[in-house]
Protein backbone atom coordinates (compact mmCIF):
# COMPACT_ATOMS: atom_id res chain seq x y z
CA UNK A 1 0.00 0.00 0.00
CA UNK A 2 3.05 2.01 0.63
CA UNK A 3 4.52 1.78 -2.39
CA UNK A 4 1.71 2.19 -4.54
CA UNK A 5 1.10 5.59 -2.75
CA UNK A 6 4.41 6.66 -2.99
CA UNK A 7 4.09 5.68 -6.75
CA UNK A 8 1.02 7.42 -7.50
CA UNK A 9 2.70 10.82 -5.78
CA UNK A 10 4.95 10.45 -7.96
CA UNK A 11 2.97 10.58 -11.08
CA UNK A 12 1.15 13.72 -9.54
CA UNK A 13 4.46 15.13 -8.96
CA UNK A 14 5.16 14.16 -12.97
CA UNK A 15 1.94 15.81 -14.04
CA UNK A 16 2.47 19.02 -12.59
CA UNK A 17 5.86 19.23 -13.81
CA UNK A 18 4.38 18.52 -16.95
CA UNK A 19 1.89 21.56 -16.23
CA UNK A 20 4.83 23.87 -15.80
CA UNK A 21 6.77 22.89 -19.08
CA UNK A 22 3.58 23.78 -20.94
CA UNK A 23 2.47 26.46 -19.18
CA UNK A 24 5.53 28.39 -19.64
CA UNK A 25 5.60 27.11 -23.13
CA UNK A 26 2.37 28.54 -23.93
CA UNK A 27 0.64 25.65 -24.46
CA UNK A 28 -2.42 26.31 -22.80
CA UNK A 29 -4.77 23.71 -23.90
CA UNK A 30 -2.42 20.93 -22.80
CA UNK A 31 -2.57 22.34 -19.43
CA UNK A 32 -6.03 22.53 -19.00
CA UNK A 33 -6.36 19.10 -19.76
CA UNK A 34 -3.88 17.89 -17.95
CA UNK A 35 -4.70 20.34 -14.55
CA UNK A 36 -8.20 18.64 -14.76
CA UNK A 37 -6.98 15.30 -14.71
CA UNK A 38 -4.66 15.77 -11.47
CA UNK A 39 -8.31 17.74 -9.61
CA UNK A 40 -10.15 14.93 -9.76
CA UNK A 41 -7.28 12.55 -7.62
CA UNK A 42 -6.62 15.75 -5.75
CA UNK A 43 -8.91 19.27 -5.61
CA UNK A 44 -6.46 20.45 -3.37
CA UNK A 45 -3.21 20.41 -5.95
CA UNK A 46 -2.23 23.97 -5.77
CA UNK A 47 0.31 23.44 -9.09
CA UNK A 48 -3.49 22.35 -10.76
CA UNK A 49 -5.67 25.02 -9.52
CA UNK A 50 -3.22 27.70 -10.03
CA UNK A 51 -2.31 27.28 -13.32
CA UNK A 52 -6.04 26.27 -14.50
CA UNK A 53 -6.93 29.87 -13.06
CA UNK A 54 -3.64 31.60 -15.19
CA UNK A 55 -4.71 29.92 -18.43
CA UNK A 56 -8.42 29.94 -18.32
CA UNK A 57 -7.21 34.28 -17.43
CA UNK A 58 -5.12 33.81 -20.94
CA UNK A 59 -8.48 32.41 -22.61
CA UNK A 60 -10.06 35.59 -20.84
CA UNK A 61 -12.59 33.11 -18.99
CA UNK A 62 -12.42 35.42 -15.78
CA UNK A 63 -15.04 33.51 -13.92
CA UNK A 64 -13.59 30.08 -14.02
CA UNK A 65 -10.17 31.82 -13.53
CA UNK A 66 -11.01 33.50 -10.39
CA UNK A 67 -12.62 30.45 -9.05
CA UNK A 68 -9.48 28.22 -8.96
CA UNK A 69 -7.14 31.54 -8.60
CA UNK A 70 -8.79 32.23 -5.43
CA UNK A 71 -8.55 28.02 -4.84
CA UNK A 72 -4.95 28.36 -5.00
CA UNK A 73 -4.48 31.39 -3.10
CA UNK A 74 -5.70 29.99 0.13
CA UNK A 75 -3.60 27.02 -0.27
CA UNK A 76 -0.79 29.65 -0.42
CA UNK A 77 -1.68 33.54 -0.67
CA UNK A 78 1.73 34.97 -0.93
CA UNK A 79 2.29 33.89 -4.88
CA UNK A 80 2.98 36.77 -7.17
CA UNK A 81 1.56 35.36 -10.09
CA UNK A 82 -1.98 34.36 -8.46
CA UNK A 83 -2.11 38.21 -7.39
CA UNK A 84 -0.83 39.54 -10.48
CA UNK A 85 -3.67 37.21 -12.52
CA UNK A 86 -6.76 38.01 -10.28
CA UNK A 87 -5.75 42.01 -10.99
CA UNK A 88 -6.38 40.83 -14.95
CA UNK A 89 -9.54 39.54 -14.17
CA UNK A 90 -10.97 42.52 -12.41
CA UNK A 91 -12.67 45.08 -14.44
CA UNK A 92 -10.50 46.92 -16.87
CA UNK A 93 -11.33 50.40 -15.33
CA UNK A 94 -9.94 48.59 -12.05
CA UNK A 95 -6.96 47.05 -13.33
CA UNK A 96 -4.21 50.66 -13.64
CA UNK A 97 -4.96 51.38 -9.83
CA UNK A 98 -4.30 47.85 -9.00
CA UNK A 99 -1.27 47.58 -10.67
CA UNK A 100 0.31 50.72 -9.96
CA UNK A 101 -0.97 49.90 -5.69
CA UNK A 102 1.07 46.31 -6.46
CA UNK A 103 3.57 47.82 -7.89
CA UNK A 104 4.06 50.23 -4.33
CA UNK A 105 3.61 46.89 -2.67
CA UNK A 106 6.92 45.30 -4.18
CA UNK A 107 9.01 48.37 -3.98
CA UNK A 108 8.90 49.01 -7.95
CA UNK A 109 11.01 45.64 -7.84
CA UNK A 110 11.80 44.15 -11.92
CA UNK A 111 8.71 42.17 -11.66
CA UNK A 112 6.16 44.67 -10.88
CA UNK A 113 7.21 47.36 -13.26
CA UNK A 114 7.22 44.57 -16.35
CA UNK A 115 3.62 44.26 -14.59
CA UNK A 116 2.49 47.57 -14.48
CA UNK A 117 4.16 48.55 -17.97
CA UNK A 118 2.31 45.83 -19.35
CA UNK A 119 -1.49 46.62 -17.90
CA UNK A 120 -0.16 50.63 -18.92
CA UNK A 121 0.41 49.51 -22.12
CA UNK A 122 -2.31 46.96 -22.82
CA UNK A 123 -5.46 49.11 -20.82
CA UNK A 124 -4.15 52.87 -20.41
CA UNK A 125 -1.74 54.70 -21.87
CA UNK A 126 0.24 52.86 -24.30
CA UNK A 127 2.65 55.99 -24.35
CA UNK A 128 3.06 55.49 -20.74
CA UNK A 129 3.09 51.84 -20.88
CA UNK A 130 6.14 52.03 -23.15
CA UNK A 131 7.85 55.09 -21.12
CA UNK A 132 7.50 52.82 -17.89
CA UNK A 133 8.63 49.76 -20.05
CA UNK A 134 12.40 51.68 -21.21
CA UNK A 135 12.79 53.28 -17.87
CA UNK A 136 12.64 49.36 -16.19
CA UNK A 137 15.15 48.42 -18.56
CA UNK A 138 18.16 51.05 -17.91
CA UNK A 139 16.96 50.12 -14.32
CA UNK A 140 17.19 46.46 -14.51
CA UNK A 141 19.21 45.90 -17.64
CA UNK A 142 19.69 42.17 -16.75
CA UNK A 143 15.72 41.00 -16.19
CA UNK A 144 14.36 38.88 -19.61
CA UNK A 145 10.89 38.78 -18.85
CA UNK A 146 11.61 43.32 -19.60
CA UNK A 147 12.87 41.99 -23.02
CA UNK A 148 10.24 39.62 -23.73
CA UNK A 149 7.54 42.75 -23.29
CA UNK A 150 9.26 44.62 -25.84
CA UNK A 151 9.62 42.58 -28.21
CA UNK A 152 5.58 41.79 -27.96
CA UNK A 153 4.85 45.23 -28.10
CA UNK A 154 7.82 46.00 -31.14
CA UNK A 155 5.73 42.43 -32.93
CA UNK A 156 1.98 44.65 -32.50
CA UNK A 157 4.13 47.33 -34.13
CA UNK A 158 5.24 45.78 -36.88
CA UNK A 159 8.33 46.10 -36.34
CA UNK A 160 9.83 42.87 -36.60
CA UNK A 161 13.90 43.06 -36.30
CA UNK A 162 13.05 44.94 -32.82
CA UNK A 163 10.92 41.92 -31.84
CA UNK A 164 13.34 39.80 -33.10
CA UNK A 165 16.40 41.65 -31.16
CA UNK A 166 14.92 41.77 -28.00
CA UNK A 167 13.36 38.34 -27.79
CA UNK A 168 16.77 37.27 -28.54
CA UNK A 169 18.57 39.59 -25.56
CA UNK A 170 15.78 37.85 -23.47
CA UNK A 171 17.30 34.28 -24.47
CA UNK A 172 20.79 35.74 -23.83
CA UNK A 173 19.41 36.51 -20.11
CA UNK A 174 17.42 33.45 -19.57
CA UNK A 175 16.64 30.03 -21.64
CA UNK A 176 12.82 30.32 -21.29
CA UNK A 177 10.55 28.14 -24.24
CA UNK A 178 7.76 30.86 -24.61
CA UNK A 179 10.88 33.10 -25.39
CA UNK A 180 12.21 30.99 -28.48
CA UNK A 181 8.73 30.60 -29.52
CA UNK A 182 8.21 34.09 -29.81
CA UNK A 183 11.54 34.04 -31.58
CA UNK A 184 10.60 31.59 -33.94
CA UNK A 185 7.33 33.30 -34.94
CA UNK A 186 9.33 36.30 -35.62
CA UNK A 187 11.64 34.45 -37.73
CA UNK A 188 9.29 33.00 -39.75
CA UNK A 189 7.86 36.56 -40.62
CA UNK A 190 10.92 37.55 -41.54
CA UNK A 191 12.00 34.54 -44.03
CA UNK A 192 14.57 33.24 -41.86
CA UNK A 193 13.89 29.15 -42.51
CA UNK A 194 17.21 28.04 -40.63
CA UNK A 195 16.54 30.37 -37.57
CA UNK A 196 12.49 29.73 -37.25
CA UNK A 197 13.74 25.84 -37.10
CA UNK A 198 16.39 26.34 -34.76
CA UNK A 199 13.99 28.23 -32.46
CA UNK A 200 11.31 25.82 -32.74
CA UNK A 201 13.48 22.52 -31.97
CA UNK A 202 14.86 24.21 -28.94
CA UNK A 203 11.34 25.45 -27.77
CA UNK A 204 10.18 21.61 -28.64
CA UNK A 205 12.91 20.16 -26.22
CA UNK A 206 12.39 22.52 -23.68
CA UNK A 207 8.58 21.57 -23.26
CA UNK A 208 9.02 18.03 -23.64
CA UNK A 209 12.34 17.37 -21.18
Amino acid sequence: MLTSLMYSNEIVDKNEQYILRNYEGGEYKKVIKEAKKILKQNKDSFVANKYLGLCYSHNKKYNKANLYLKKAQSLDNKDRDIEKELIYCMQDTQKIEKAEAYAKKYKKDADSMEFLARVYYSYGDKEKGLTLLEESLKKYPKEPSLYNLKGLICFVTYDLKGAEDNFTKAIELKSVSIYYKNRGIVRKMLKNQKGMDEDFAIYSKLIED
